[in-house]
C-alpha cells in the first residue's frame, strides 16, 4: 500500500507539471519554433540530467545492450510525442487539442490489453470514460471549430496521443528489467541529441546560423524552456517512468486528464481568465473519473485495506 501510493502521488505531480507545461508550450510558441523549442528544452532536460548524475542523485550504469533495448522507447517518447504534439498546436485550438489528447488513456487500454495482456475491469472503462466525457465537455461547450485546415493537427495530435499511450505500455515491459533511472537518461540522451540536431539542420537551410540561441535572449522563452525542460521533459519522465514501475498502464495513463483541470486552472491564475461554469462541471467529470478508475483497478484486498 504503502508502495502504491507514492506511485499514486508521483502520478498526480506529473499531472500538475503537464498541466502547467501545456500553457507553457504555447506562450513559447509566440517566440520560436516548434524544433527550436524542443531543441532547447531537451537541452536544459540533458544539463540537469548531467547535474543529478555528478551530484550523486543517479547512481547506475549503461551496457550497450541495455541501451539498444531501451531506445525504441525513445522514439515515442519523448521524440515523437512532443514534436507531434507542438506541430500539432500550430494547427488547432486548445480546446480542440483537449479532445485529441483526451484519447491517450483510451488508447493505452487497448495496447496495455493487447500486448501487455493488462486486464481492465467493466466498471474501470465506464469511469474511463466518465473522465473522456469531462474533457469533450469542456472542450465542446468552449468551442471546438473544425475546418480543412485543421485535420492536419488533429492527425498530428492523435499520433502525439498514440505515442504517449506506446510509451507508458513499453515503459511499463521495459521497467522490468531496467530501472527506472536508465530508461529516463536513455530517452533524456535521446531527445537531446537528435532535437539538436534536427534544429542545427534546419537552421543551416535557412542561413541562419547565428540565430540559433538568439530565443533565450527573450526572458518568457528562456523561463519557459528551462520550466518544460528541467521539469516538464526530466521531471514527469523520472515521475512518470518511477509510477509505472509500481502501477499498470491502463490505470497510470488516467492521471493524464488532470492535466487538462490544472491547465484550467493554470490559465486561471496566471493569465486571470475567468472560471466558467463547463470548466466546473468537467474538471468534476474528470476527477471522479480518475478516482472511480483507480479505485475499480485495485483488488479486492487493497480495496479492504483503503477501508
Amino acid at each position: 500500500m504503502e508502495k502504491k501510493s507514492t506511485a499514486y502521488l508521483a502520478a498526480l505531480s506529473m499531472s500538475v507539471i503537464i498541466g502547467f507545461s501545456f500553457l507553457t508550450n504555447k506562450i513559447s510558441l509566440d517566440t520560436a519554433s516548434p524544433w527550436a523549442i524542443l531543441a532547447h528544452r531537451f537541452t536544459f532536460a540533458f544539463l540537469a540530467l548531467l547535474a543529478l548524475k555528478v551530484l550523486g542523485f543517479m547512481k547506475f550504469r549503461l551496457t550497450r545492450k541495455e541501451v539498444f533495448a531501451i531506445l525504441p522507447l525513445s522514439l515515442f517518447y519523448p521524440l515523437l510525442f512532443f514534436s507531434l504534439q507542438l506541430l500539432g498546436l500550430q494547427k488547432v485550438y486548445s480546446s480542440e487539442a483537449g479532445i485529441i489528447q483526451a484519447m491517450t488513456p483510451l488508447l493505452t487500454m487497448i495496447l496495455a490489453t493487447l500486448i501487455l495482456k493488462e486486464k481492465t475491469k467493466r466498471m474501470q472503462k465506464l469511469f474511463m470514460l466518465v473522465s473522456l466525457s469531462g474533457v469533450v465537455y469542456i472542450s465542446l461547450v468552449k468551442g471546438a471549430e473544425v475546418s480543412v485546415e485543421s485535420l492536419t493537427g488533429y492527425l498530428l495530435l492523435l499520433l502525439s496521443s498514440f505515442s504517449s499511450a506506446m510509451n507508458l505500455v513499453l515503459i511499463r515491459k521495459l521497467v522490468k528489467d531496467h530501472s527506472f533511472m536508465k530508461l529516463t537518461s536513455v530517452a533524456i540522451t535521446t531527445g537531446f541529441i537528435l532535437c539538436n540536431l534536427i534544429n542545427l539542420t534546419l537552421h543551416l537551410m535557412e542561413g541562419h546560423l547565428e540565430s540559433y540561441f538568439s530565443p533565450l535572449g527573450t526572458p518568457s522563452f528562456l523561463l519557459g524552456v528551462l520550466f518544460l525542460g528541467v521539469l516538464s521533459t526530466l521531471g514527469t519522465s523520472l515521475l512518470s517512468n518511477f509510477a509505472l514501475s509500481r502501477l499498470e498502464a491502463s490505470r497510470m495513463s488516467i492521471f493524464n486528464h488532470l492535466g487538462t483541470v490544472i491547465s484550467i486552472f493554470a490559465g486561471v491564475l496566471l493569465l486571470r481568465e475567468h472560471l466558467r461554469y463547463y470548466q466546473v462541471i468537467g474538471a468534476l467529470l474528470i476527477i471522479t473519473g480518475v478516482i472511480g478508475t483507480n479505485y475499480f483497478a485495485a483488488d479486492k484486498r487493497e480495496n479492504r485495506q483503503k477501508a
